[in-house]
C-alpha cells in the first residue's frame, strides 16, 4: 500500500509520458492534415501541367528545325493545276478541272451525277446533304 504522501506526489508529478502529438511509432511518419494534402495535390498537378505544356512547346520549337520535304524541289511557276475554292456563304467547295495534269475526274465521277455531264469543264466538290445545299445556295435557309 502506498502512503498518502506517495499518492499526492503521484498526482502532482506523474511519470513522464510522451507528449500527445509525438509519434509512438518512430518508423512511421504522422499523416499530414487534409489541407496540407490538398495543397500538395494541387501544387503537384499544376507543376505537372506546366511541365507538359513546356515540353510540348519545346518539342514544337525543336521540330521546326527539321523540314518535312527537304529533298524536294518546288514546281516551276505555271506548271501546276489551278483549282478554285468557291463559297456561297454557307459552304466552301473545291472546284477542280474535269481533266488536267493526267487526272481525269470523269473516270471517278459518273456523268449522270451532274446536270451537264460530259460537257463540264470543272467539277465542284462539297460536303453535306444535297437538298440542304441547294436551299442554302439559293438563299432559302
Amino acid at each position: 500500500m502506498q502512503s498518502r504522501i506517495a499518492r499526492l506526489w503521484w498526482r502532482i508529478d506523474p511519470p513522464a509520458q510522451p507528449p500527445p502529438d509525438s509519434n509512438p511509432n518512430p518508423e512511421r511518419k504522422p499523416k499530414p492534415s487534409l489541407g496540407r494534402r490538398l495543397w500538395r495535390f494541387l501544387w503537384r498537378g499544376t507543376a505537372l501541367f506546366l511541365l507538359a505544356v513546356a515540353l510540348y512547346l519545346a518539342a514544337a520549337a525543336l521540330l521546326t528545325w527539321f523540314p518535312a520535304n527537304a529533298d524536294t524541289t518546288p514546281p516551276e511557276p505555271g506548271s501546276g493545276v489551278r483549282i478554285y475554292v468557291c463559297s456561297n456563304g454557307a459552304h466552301v467547295d473545291l472546284c477542280v478541272p474535269a481533266a488536267a495534269a493526267g487526272v481525269a475526274w470523269r473516270e471517278f465521277v459518273p456523268d449522270s451525277d451532274f446536270d451537264i455531264g460530259m460537257y463540264a469543264r470543272f467539277y465542284r466538290f462539297g460536303w453535306g446533304d444535297r437538298e440542304f445545299y441547294e436551299r442554302c445556295r439559293n438563299g432559302m435557309t
